[in-house]
């Protein structure tokens, strides 16, 4: 696609360049929507919980991975523009990942 024949899509779709105020009003409009997201799936899996304590809700799950990936994103970023402390979080956080895993598996396997 030309670069003309590309700039009028994206005038076409209303595409263009954030300035610093719509920035930080997409930013918390997106804290707002992590922080909600993040209450409803605690408050859905652990009423999942105490309906059937015997197995992992899956909007628990869901919660674990989604703080997972932010974290794993958030040091990888990080890393990339230079803070060397961001790349030893990076594997701490997939060391505990894996650690907790490998717990869960444990207790699965013996208390289910």
């Amino acid at each position: 696609m030309k670069k003309n024949t590309w700039q009028q899509l994206k005038s076409a779709f209303g595409v263009q360049k954030m300035d610093e105020m719509q920035m930080h009003i997409n930013l918390q409009a997106i804290r707002w929507t992590y922080s909600f997201i993040t209450v409803i799936l605690f408050i859905w899996g652990t009423h999942d919980f105490i309906l059937s304590p015997h197995k992992i809700p899956m909007a628990i799950i869901l919660l674990i991975l989604q703080n997972l990936v932010y974290y794993i994103v958030t040091a990888i970023l990080k890393s990339r523009m230079g803070e060397r402390a961001a790349l030893r979080r990076l594997l701490i956080i997939i060391a505990l990942s894996a650690a907790g895993a490998i717990f869960i598996g444990i207790l699965l396997y013996f208390f289910h």
